[in-house]
């Protein structure tokens, strides 16, 4: 099966999500260090510094605190099934990012997709935590 590598570096305000319509640019390279999300389900289970947790969504997540990761792996029932997004969060000079990399073996619409919606998840975590860390008058 051919795997669509998406490796996206977002940074906080970066500018207008993407349009729904617009296709998104495939790279060859990902920060994914595995080779499809059953290779990288299987290698963090056997971590045991990474912890999992099954959403009621049905997508699976795993928390890997000590390298500032998260990993979630679509269910079987997902259009996009087999995927998994990685995103690590970054702080540098008081900016937060989101350094995202996605393996994805649906259809490139399908993907595309699943890279909107997380990037837009992503751009509200970046909110959420810029509101947090502000000081309250």
């Amino acid at each position: 099966m051919r795997y669509l590598l998406i490796s996206l570096l977002l940074l906080l305000f970066t500018g207008p999500l993407y349009a729904e319509n617009s296709m998104l640019t495939e790279s060859d390279t990902t920060n994914i260090e595995y080779a499809s999300p059953k290779e990288a389900f299987d290698a963090l289970r056997k971590k045991p510094e990474v912890s999992f947790r099954q959403e009621e969504s049905g997508w699976v997540t795993a928390y890997d605190k000590g390298a500032s990761t998260v990993w979630s792996f679509s269910p079987k029932s997902a259009p996009s099934y087999p995927a998994v997004v990685k995103r690590t969060v970054e702080e540098s000079h008081n900016e937060i990012r989101i350094r995202m990399g996605v393996l994805c073996g649906a259809s490139k619409e399908v993907c595309d997709q699943l890279v909107r919606e997380f990037t837009a998840l992503n751009e509200k975590i970046k909110l959420d935590i810029k509101n947090k860390s502000e000081p309250k008058n």
